[in-house]
């Protein structure tokens, strides 16, 4: 299981370093489970030089090319260099205030691969499309733009985020939740085939009081989180939960 802190655009070098130190008090208790930390780029080799050596840096995007003339940009090989481990692609902040499409999230993915990142890959529907019924339409063809790399074999993590959950304190219910992931391990089982099935995430105001019900779904490998990552004790509880049903 897989819990990722999605810091965003959020906490300065001094206030990240005290919630990591908060972290690596606690860490001989969650074996059985996989940490993620992704600050924000700047911070990226400060964070990995404090964090427990079983935690895994991650970076919050990349550039789809791995050098060149890109202005302020920051490239998988560079947060690779930094000691990154895996990186985000695809958050619904990303395509929408960014206007990331299918075709360069793909290109994203694959400097990802090439620098030996492991991919997070978001996915997930507006209020609009669920309420439109389209919430499995919109989720297929976010998955097919990637369909290249799943081909080839490069597995990435997956993350189910509903973009109306994202901040804003719903949470799909557990049977949404169960239904979606399902969907999507069947598209990804139907493109790759039956081996080397994606770990599946679900990212959307998961918090320490609902934790435990979502990570106790079946189909649910993870989470990404967001907002409860901010605060050392809520994330150690959400990771003390998914411990607990690790086992």
């Amino acid at each position: 299981m897989i819990i990722a802190a999605n810091w965003k655009m959020n906490l300065g070098q001094a206030e990240g370093a005290i919630l990591i130190q908060g972290l690596n008090m606690h860490a001989d208790r969650w074996s059985d489970i996989s940490i993620v930390i992704c600050p924000p780029a700047p911070y990226l080799l400060a964070m990995r030089d404090i964090a427990h050596s079983e935690f895994h840096i991650g970076g919050q995007t990349c550039h789809g090319k791995l050098f060149g003339a890109h202005t302020g940009h920051v490239s998988a090989a560079m947060l690779a260099d930094c000691g990154a481990d895996y990186v985000i692609i695809g958050h619904s902040e990303r395509r929408q205030s960014d206007g990331e499409s299918g075709s360069v999230l793909l290109e994203q993915a694959k400097c990802a691969i090439d620098a030996g990142l492991r991919i997070i890959y978001c996915v997930g529907e507006t209020l609009e499309d669920r309420q439109a019924g389209r919430e499995s339409e919109v989720v297929s063809g976010q998955l097919a733009d990637i369909q290249d790399l799943l081909n080839s074999g490069d597995v990435p993590v997956i993350a189910y985020e509903p973009v109306w959950a994202i901040g804003t304190g719903q949470v799909a219910s557990v049977p949404d939740i169960e239904a979606m992931h399902n969907f999507i391990k069947s598209e990804t089982s139907r493109i790759m085939g039956a081996s080397d099935m994606p770990q599946i995430l679900y990212g959307g105001s998961v918090k320490p009081d609902n934790a435990e019900a979502i990570l106790s779904i079946r189909s649910v490998d993870g989470a990404l989180i967001g907002g409860a990552s901010l605060d050392a004790d809520g994330f150690a509880t959400i990771c003390d939960y998914a411990q607990k049903v690790s086992r």
